[in-house]
């Protein structure tokens, strides 16, 4: 058995897999909605804190607070409606109800983000003629994103720096 100090695990193939799984599991939050994905403009006010307080809930449920760094989102609306609204409606709407609250019984600041000029990276999935509408997104830290591409460059280029033993 080969024992290894801290850093000299963290370069080694197990060490950089458990890593990544940490990330994965710690800095990543996720968050999923079954209801009708809506722009902007037909959205009323009420529906927009009710959409709030849900997310909130979902929140304090996974003991998540509002990122303060630069963030990557991953967004994902599947849509029943006949006369759909346009992609660029929707994910405008939903970045700024995750970003402050409609309504002064929510103390916070920031939901997921406290800027939407946080989000670094976005990329959105938006699915037409589902059977059943829902919501999903998911938000990690830009850094881990960044440590991400990291591995998979290493992996791709086989050009590890770590001791194999």
């Amino acid at each position: 058995m080969i024992y290894y100090d801290k850093n000299e695990y963290l370069q080694t193939p197990r060490g950089l897999y458990n890593r990544y799984r940490w990330r994965k599991v710690r800095g990543r939050s996720y968050y999923s909605f079954d209801e009708e994905p809506k722009s902007k403009n037909s959205m009323r006010l009420p529906q927009k804190i009710e959409f709030q307080h849900k997310l909130l809930g979902k929140m304090k449920t996974s003991k998540r607070r509002a990122y303060r760094s630069p963030v990557i989102a991953v967004m994902s609306f599947e849509t029943t409606a006949q006369n759909p609204p346009h992609i660029h409606t929707i994910v405008k709407n939903y970045q700024d109800l995750f970003e402050k609250p409609k309504d002064k019984s929510i103390p916070r600041n920031g939901l997921i983000c406290i800027d939407d000029k946080l989000i670094y990276g976005l990329s959105v999935r938006y699915h037409l003629g589902d059977t059943r509408p829902g919501i999903v997104v998911s938000f990690a830290p830009f850094r881990d994103f960044l440590q991400d591409l990291d591995l998979v460059s290493d992996i791709i280029s086989q050009n590890y720096s770590y001791k194999t033993g």
